[in-house]
């Protein structure tokens, strides 16, 4: 008798579980099914509309009170399409400032739209056509304030065919990322009139630097020497004064199967700064030095590194201010780091030198 009124129990249980497992499940898919939801009240969404739209507008005429009033207050979020661009609306004023003040920030074109609800919460899918950028995707969650409907956060995103995804990839690979950030960073700092070797006139005609294509093989990971018993020497400038260097190590390394050494130097005046401690010179002729590159050499910025090994990125070279302007005392590079090679990567010479 006991086990059958157990049996009975656990059965009733089971019944009871099974019951309230397909409520559980019937109130999820109703959730589902809410949260999916299109909005279908016309009005509501040509009001949400003609604030997505007015917004967009605003960024092409610059008008960056219009732009930021749309987002519902400072802690609202914007995410770009790279990786570190996830930013509270106080933060994206402060990056997007320099493209407002241009007078024209960016241009989106939406092509098209579809708005969802749930529980008083609205959100966007949205496809735009940008001429800088391509065809581009956009989500947002809108909530509704006393100053009308705003936008509470916003994610901008590339449309990538699947079958041009493979081409895609090596394009986004970390190396060439970082080299690209370090053009952009070089032509910015000739185009700021306080940090720029150029001429006013020079300044103002400048666009950007040329560059060798990227290319990951002179990349390279170098087997490093260290000469810690080197003396000081003197390195010859362009104004005939010397500085005083010290070669740190000798690097080794190969490109296309052949072997190759460079010395690598630190300045000892810099060296006694804090924020140049780690900091290492390396200046450096090839084939291509004064015929397509800088005739005295193009120089790279380097990192002390705890292991017998360097990474030497010579898509990061670059010319010393001598190849822009006159009154400086640039470096001239040592005899000894010619390489008997053609380095076609980084900064190409200036036109004119």
């Amino acid at each position: 008798m006991k086990k059958l009124i157990l049996l009975a129990f656990v059965v009733a249980h089971g019944l009871h579980a099974k019951a309230q497992s397909n409520e559980d499940y019937d109130n999820d898919f109703q959730l589902v099914v809410l949260k999916e939801s299109i909005l279908n009240n016309v009005e509501q969404k040509n009001a949400l509309n003609s604030v997505i739209d007015s917004w967009h507008k605003a960024a092409a005429q610059a008008d960056s009170t219009a732009y930021f009033d749309a987002f519902a207050s400072d802690e609202s979020v914007f995410e770009g399409t790279d990786g570190g661009e996830y930013w509270t609306v106080s933060a994206f004023k402060k990056w997007a400032a320099p493209y407002f003040k241009r007078g024209n920030a960016w241009t989106f074109l939406p092509v098209e739209r579809r708005w969802y609800n749930h529980s008083g919460v609205l959100w966007f899918s949205e496809r735009l056509d940008s001429e800088h950028m391509g065809r581009c995707r956009g989500t947002g969650v809108v909530i509704k304030t006393l100053q009308g409907y705003k936008i509470d956060h916003y994610s901008l995103s590339f449309e990538v065919p699947n079958e041009i995804v493979q081409e895609l990839v090596p394009l986004a690979a970390d190396g060439r990322i970082e080299v690209l950030k370090f053009r952009d960073e070089l032509n910015r700092q000739y185009r700021d009139s306080t940090d720029s070797p150029l001429s006013d006139k020079d300044r103002k005609a400048f666009i950007h630097h040329d560059f060798y294509p990227y290319h990951e093989k002179y990349c390279v990971e170098a087997r490093l020497v260290l000469t810690p018993d080197a003396a000081p020497f003197d390195m010859s400038t362009s104004s005939g004064k010397s500085k005083k260097y010290r070669t740190y190590g000798i690097a080794h390394f190969t490109i296309d199967e052949v072997e190759y050494q460079l010395e690598v130097y630190e300045s000892l005046r810099l060296k006694v700064l804090p924020e140049y401690a780690d900091h290492l010179f390396l200046p450096f002729k090839d084939l291509t030095t004064g015929i397509s590159t800088y005739g005295t050499g193009r120089f790279m910025d380097l990192v002390k590194s705890n292991s017998d090994t360097l990474i030497i990125d010579f898509n990061q070279c670059y010319n010393p201010y001598c190849a822009y302007s006159d009154g400086y005392s640039c470096p001239i590079t040592p005899s000894q780091n010619f390489i008997n090679t053609k380095i076609e990567a980084g900064i190409l010479g200036p036109l004119k030198h």
